[in-house]
């Protein structure tokens, strides 16, 4: 357990509580380990891995990212879709502890579709897991969905909800992304090309975070390497998605950036997709 220590500015192991100011009392507690920075007159404590916060006389924001989907196996497997995200404006938490849970990334499975990726909360907050990248065939997958969310009645924006891509002739489609749909697969004058994951949401509070400040990206889409004509691979969107793969040597899909609910990347040829990236839930406060 870690207490914030308000005369310290940092977290202090020993659980020293902060010093009351003008008669009201002001801490934070939190389980889990989870990651403490200060940049730009802010506290940021970045939770990995399930745990608790309890805060009292502070107002904070919240970031919450669900796990992304896994890439679809087999031939022309396609994108696993991005985690969903949700910003919680500056609010003042309700006294008492409050459980965090972060969603990991959906597991690949050999020749068969993505597992989807699993839901991250905040309290009653939630963003939802990215749906898995489908198992290719000779018309080429459709990507899966980027995750959503759910504000649990709080102020804020939910990003997500979108669609992968649709596949085409041995050329999957990318996983949406929390910003924006997949691309689909092509084939434009004899030249197949797979579709790209969709972008992640750029959240310009946590930008010194997750992918370059992106989350929830989607992964590309796979396509087959044994065809006489090119097939170019989309690569991730921004927000983590891993890169599909063409097969060429019989490679792995890409698998996400850690911690920002990207989806995994397709197959192209059979052998391992790529895995959805966990989530992640970040908390900001002004720096006492």
């Amino acid at each position: 357990m870690i207490k914030k220590n308000k005369e310290l500015n940092k977290p202090n192991i020993f659980g020293v509580t902060a010093s009351g100011i003008s008669g009201h009392l002001q801490s934070i507690t939190v389980t889990g380990s989870p990651n403490f920075s200060q940049a730009g007159g802010y506290d940021y404590y970045k939770f990995f891995q399930s745990g608790t916060l309890a805060v009292s006389g502070y107002a904070i924001e919240v970031l919450i990212v669900g796990g992304g989907g896994a890439g679809g196996d087999e031939y022309n497997g396609s994108g696993g879709g991005g985690g969903g995200v949700v910003f919680l404006a500056s609010h003042t938490p309700p006294t008492g502890s409050i459980d965090v849970t972060v969603g990991t990334g959906g597991s690949a499975q050999a020749n068969n579709n993505g597992n989807p990726g699993n839901t991250s909360t905040y309290g009653v907050s939630s963003a939802t897991g990215g749906a898995g990248g489908i198992k290719g065939g000779s018309s080429g997958a459709t990507g899966g969905a980027s995750g959503s969310g759910s504000l649990g009645g709080r102020t804020g924006t939910v990003y997500g909800g979108t669609s992968g891509g649709s596949g085409s002739s041995y050329v999957a489609g990318g996983g949406g992304g929390s910003a924006s749909n997949g691309g689909a697969g092509a084939n434009i004058s004899g030249t197949y090309t797979t579709g790209v994951g969709g972008a992640g949401h750029q959240s310009s509070q946590f930008s010194g975070f997750g992918d370059s400040g992106y989350y929830g990206g989607g992964g590309g889409g796979g396509g087959v390497a044994y065809l006489t004509a090119a097939v170019l691979v989309g690569g991730g969107g921004a927000g983590g998605g891993g890169g599909g793969s063409n097969g060429t040597t019989f490679s792995n899909g890409d698998k996400h950036a850690s911690n920002t609910g990207g989806g995994g990347g397709g197959i192209g040829m059979p052998g391992t997709a790529g895995v959805g990236g966990s989530g992640v839930i970040i908390i900001r406060l002004s720096t006492p």
